[in-house]
């Protein structure tokens, strides 16, 4: 739900007038896919990092008997303070490109989404990263519009939709209910979840819960591109998970 593809803004013609929902909305939809569609009562596990990390705790906290384990990558037990602030003015600079024109245009806005992508995706890599990479403004300024990652393909209002799921997200109450085998996967120089503030706090709520981190040279970024880093640990602990 929400992202090109599936249910969204853009893909069922709706624009703004596609409902709001939630994290929990995106993990309901899910459940009724594998249970309804395909008859599934008994999942093996749960994966998934940063959105889809978020995702992977809210199914084990809203269907704490659906699965045996669990494997959340890079994220955090709410969705608060900074991260607010991040996807807020993210949201906040689209909707302020007189191009958006209350999410009816019929091109997309795209300057507002240019600013929009500059400003998050400056938490989206490490400090060391952009040390490395940009000695003066220009070439920062330049790096940012070229960090992108792929927005020009993307529609104003899923974005924002997407964005606005994030900001009712918490799983904190229901964690010490969790039933499931959990892994907890940190990033080391992740700016946007540091493993001392999102981390731990997750495996210290999860009763039994073991945690694994390890240091991409992206930051954020390396819970996609480099999870190969961490490949051995998921597959001994989903392994270990199956057998006892």
């Amino acid at each position: 739900m929400g992202s090109p593809g599936s249910s969204s803004p853009s893909v069922s013609g709706l624009g703004p007038r596609f409902p709001r929902y939630t994290v929990s909305d995106m993990v309901a939809a899910q459940h009724r896919l594998v249970t309804e569609k395909f008859g599934i009562r008994k999942l093996a596990g749960v994966i998934g990092a940063s959105m889809g990390g978020y995702q992977t705790l809210q199914w084990i906290t809203q269907y704490p008997e659906m699965m045996g384990w669990a494997v959340p990558i890079a994220d955090s037990r709410k969705h608060d303070g900074r991260n607010l602030g991040i996807f807020g003015m993210m949201s906040y600079n689209i909707h302020s490109d007189p191009a958006y024109l209350n999410g009816e245009y019929k091109e997309q806005p795209k300057e507002g989404m240019r600013r929009g992508f500059m400003g998050t995706y400056l938490w989206y890599a490490s400090t060391a990263f952009y040390d490395a990479q940009f000695k003066n403004e220009q070439q920062a300024l330049k790096g940012l519009h070229n960090f992108r990652l792929g927005s020009d393909r993307m529609d104003a209002n899923d974005i924002i939709w997407h964005n606005n799921s994030m900001a009712a997200y918490y799983v904190t109450p229901n964690l010490p209910k969790v039933k499931a085998k959990v892994l907890v996967v940190g990033v080391v120089g992740d700016e946007l979840l540091p493993p001392k503030e999102a981390t731990q706090p997750i495996v210290d709520a999860i009763p039994g819960a073991k945690v694994f981190l390890y240091e991409p040279p992206l930051g954020h970024l390396g819970c996609a591109l480099h999870i190969g880093r961490a490949n051995d640990a998921i597959v001994r602990f989903i392994g270990d998970a199956e057998r006892n």
